[in-house]
């Protein structure tokens, strides 16, 4: 025979609880227990069950359960203290006393609290670049977890409207504003860090797919509104490459270096250039070097032959821009023009 005890705090329905026979949901009426009115609690010893006909406590109590199953009306009251395990629907709720742990959509929590399946609703991020405070992160939130491609970027002028995180550029940078110079590269990836006043910083790199090399940039603005300054960092493979400037700002590679059939040249991205060739004199006129890269003007021009053979004495000077004339003369033979091979060099500007 067991003995169940019901506690209710709620003073109000104390005084209008009944205990009715008859009501237990077997049908055999309550065959024994006792209610103390000023506690609250009703003992009874009957595994039949008990039943309220009046006051704010309605229904059941059976078998099974610590203090059985209430059905059909709710529990209503200002106060309740629970003790020992609490289980909604298996695993609904479930509040492990023991432990002092609670599961969602578990029974067996194994922290402080386990949630198991998605979590929804207005605490929690909306969208990867919600950034509303105290909201839950999802995952990929501000580009952080992703295991796949992260959030785009089409306006990098919009910063610091993105808030700080990691990003990604659309697929046709024709239609992205105000990207890096010369980043003519899709699905490059950056990370967006704000600051004070509308400020931002940002590290912009590409990956160097479709056989590019590696390239990074660096960008800032101070406030909302101002577009993004751009900067561009310098690896072992981008440091080499093609010069290049936009009224007297470089915004190509550092080093430029080539060759053709003219000799070889160097421009750097202050706008120096350095060309050599080694070329035969004629011995019946002067010879022309057509320079392997265009100089940019000639009153900077300098210009240095150095004779290979001999005492024969060189002679050089620009005629264009893009070439110079030089000769060889015999130092023995009254300056007649000699035959020979000449080492040139040239220096100037490309702009």
């Amino acid at each position: 025979m067991a003995v169940y005890t019901v506690s209710i705090t709620d003073g109000t329905t104390l005084s209008s609880l009944a205990v009715s026979a008859g009501r237990g949901p077997k049908g055999d009426g309550f065959t024994g227990g006792s209610y103390e009115s000023s506690t609250g609690v009703v003992t009874f010893t009957s595994n039949d069950g008990i039943g309220f006909s009046t006051g704010d406590l309605r229904g059941d109590l059976s078998e099974p359960g610590p203090i059985g199953d209430v059905t059909p009306a709710a529990i209503s009251g200002t106060t309740g203290t629970f003790s020992g395990d609490f289980t909604v629907d298996t695993d609904t709720l479930y509040v492990d006393s023991a432990n002092n742990q609670v599961g969602i959509g578990t029974s067996s929590p194994g922290s402080a609290l386990q949630v198991e399946g998605q979590i929804t609703g207005t605490a929690v991020q909306q969208y990867p670049t919600d950034s509303t405070l105290s909201r839950v992160l999802l995952n990929r939130a501000h580009g952080l977890g992703a295991s796949s491609a992260v959030q785009s970027v089409n306006d990098f002028s919009a910063v610091p409207i993105i808030p700080t995180g990691f990003y990604r550029t659309g697929a046709n940078l024709n239609n992205v504003t105000n990207p890096p110079p010369n980043s003519a590269y899709e699905k490059s990836v950056g990370m967006v860090m704000r600051g004070f006043a509308g400020g931002a910083g940002i590290l912009h790199m590409y990956s160097g797919d479709d056989g590019q090399p590696l390239r990074a940039w660096v960008g800032a603005k101070a406030s909302d509104g101002d577009a993004v300054s751009w900067a561009e960092l310098f690896t072992n493979e981008s440091i080499v490459g093609t010069v290049s400037q936009s009224g007297g700002t470089p915004t190509g590679a550092v080093i430029e270096r080539g060759s053709n059939a003219n000799g070889e040249y160097v421009r750097f991205a202050d706008g120096t250039q350095i060309c050599t060739h080694r070329q035969t004199s004629s011995s019946s006129s002067n010879a022309t070097w057509t320079y392997p890269a265009a100089a940019a003007k000639t009153d900077c021009l300098q210009i240095s032959p150095t004779s290979m053979t001999g005492v024969n004495v060189p002679a050089i000077a620009p005629s264009t821009a893009g070439s110079a004339i030089f000769t060889l003369r015999d130092a023995l033979d009254f300056g007649a023009r000699v035959e020979a091979d000449v080492w040139l060099f040239a220096m100037g500007r490309w702009f």
